[in-house]
């Protein structure tokens, strides 16, 4: 399996240097692990639709945040810049997770988003994946998110979750 550590440094705390033993270690996930890295990252953003669609305040910079790292992200698809499309794809749901307005709940995110990612990039390469149905979630979410509509919102982010999961833990 090939990883991009770039993107898997960009994206995470993590050190490039091998361990002092000459060796870096490859963590492995079983699909249990899997499901719970999901299921935490699922109750994250779900609480933050909440919080965001519940707010009295205005949230219109949070949707255009939103829409521009959507426009990004179908840009790099056609660009077939797959690299910068994942990164933006990150993006995409650290702005989403911060309209909670929780600064405690965006450092659990980023961590439980890294777990993820390490996960779900040692099983599944950036050339294998149908980036097309992630930049149509991002834009089907932000139109249920700018009417308000918690239940869409919240269905659509389950989906797009559990679709990765789905496809993460049938790639093994």
């Amino acid at each position: 399996t090939e990883i991009y550590t770039l993107s898997l440094h960009d994206a995470l705390p993590i050190s490039e240097t091998p361990q002092s033993n000459g060796r870096v270690v490859v963590p492995t996930f079983d699909q249990n692990q899997i499901k719970n890295i999901c299921d935490v990252r699922l109750m994250i953003e779900k609480h933050a639709i909440e919080h965001y669609l519940s707010a009295a305040a205005d949230v219109s910079s949070l949707l255009d945040q939103l829409e521009i790292c959507a426009k990004k992200c179908e840009e790099y698809l056609d660009k077939g810049d797959f690299l910068e499309l994942s990164k933006t794809d990150l993006r995409f749901h650290r702005v989403l997770v911060s309209g909670a307005r929780n600064e405690y709940l965006s450092e659990l995110y980023k961590r439980i988003q890294g777990q993820f990612l390490v996960a779900n990039y040692l099983v599944l390469p950036l050339r294998n994946r149908n980036f097309r149905s992630t930049v149509d979630d991002h834009y089907k979410l932000l139109e249920y998110l700018r009417n308000k509509d918690m239940e869409q919102s919240e269905k659509m982010i389950a989906g797009h979750i559990n679709n990765i999961f789905y496809i993460i833990t049938n790639q093994k």
